[in-house]
């Protein structure tokens, strides 16, 4: 089972959860070079964008309805609009007490030692209150499993700051100023299914892909679709095939994969890359 079924955070019914796709495309561009067939989850549409400009072929699978037409109106050249995360993350930042007048100073920053500085000095110690009420209200629980802690998450920003300089930043100015994506010229290239990716992945014909962005789908989901989406991934797979895979959760230890600190969207416990069989496991 996975909690993407329904379209939405809360469990009801399907809507638009993002407006940006808060992850960094850089990581998949580079693992992916020398790859042609890509297939990504939809989301905004950002990844699958930057994958079919940069050459690759994209089928790109989103089990929400609205948020398919949203990435598919933006591959068209349509413009950005505030999703259900962007009103989240901007009730958090109030509750944090970062403002617009701060937020925006504080993304208009070069240097990283400035930057850690700056959030050290201005992130208020409210931040280590998790407005859990808040979160049930607009969260069903099987998300809510895999949020990082107060203390997780001001370590992943604060790592951040200290490695990469805001102001040439996209993805700062998206989570801090709440920027919606400039709108991106038309890109061709592009599939867009309404599907659940692993029933999208069962049906295919064996070896369709030799790239796989499947973002966070794994997180809040049950063992049993962790297997059945790593089943479906290796037999879509072609040989040495590379898949990027993130989570929120807090990784155990240190992984050989994990490139979460060169993702400049911050956010992220893990980013890890590699070869299909080596981070689909079904064992």
């Amino acid at each position: 089972m996975t909690p993407w079924l329904t379209g939405s955070f809360s469990g009801t019914h399907p809507e638009l959860l993002f407006g940006n796709t808060y992850e960094d495309a850089a990581i998949e561009l580079k693992a992916f070079a020398g790859k042609e067939r890509a297939f990504c989850i939809a989301a905004a549409g950002d990844t699958a964008m930057e994958l079919a400009s940069a050459g690759h072929q994209v089928t790109a699978v989103d089990i929400n309805p609205v948020q398919l037409a949203y990435a598919r109106n933006r591959a068209a050249g349509g413009g950005g609009r505030e999703g259900k995360a962007e009103q989240v993350l901007r009730a958090l930042l109030r509750f944090f007490g970062w403002n617009r007048e701060k937020a925006f100073v504080f993304a208009g920053l070069t240097d990283v030692r400035e930057q850690v500085a700056f959030w050290r000095t201005h992130q208020s110690p409210i931040y280590r209150m998790w407005p859990l009420d808040l979160l049930k209200q607009m969260y069903a629980p099987a998300f809510l499993r895999d949020a990082p802690t107060p203390t997780q998450l001001d370590a992943r920003l604060e790592r951040c700051w200290s490695l990469h300089p805001n102001h040439s930043n996209p993805y700062a100015r998206r989570l801090l100023m709440g920027e919606a994506c400039s709108p991106m010229r038309a890109v061709n290239g592009i599939r867009f299914l309404q599907a659940d990716a692993a029933s999208c992945l069962e049906t295919c014909p064996p070896a369709s892909f030799d790239a796989f962005a499947i973002s966070n789908i794994l997180d809040g989901a049950s063992e049993a679709y962790q297997r059945r989406i790593y089943t479906a991934i290796r037999r879509a797979a072609t040989p040495h095939a590379v898949v990027v895979k993130r989570s929120f959760r807090e990784p155990h230890g240190i992984d050989v994969h994990n490139v979460a600190p060169s993702d400049r969207s911050a956010i992220w416990g893990s980013v890890d890359v590699g070869r299909v069989e080596e981070l689909c496991s079904i064992a």
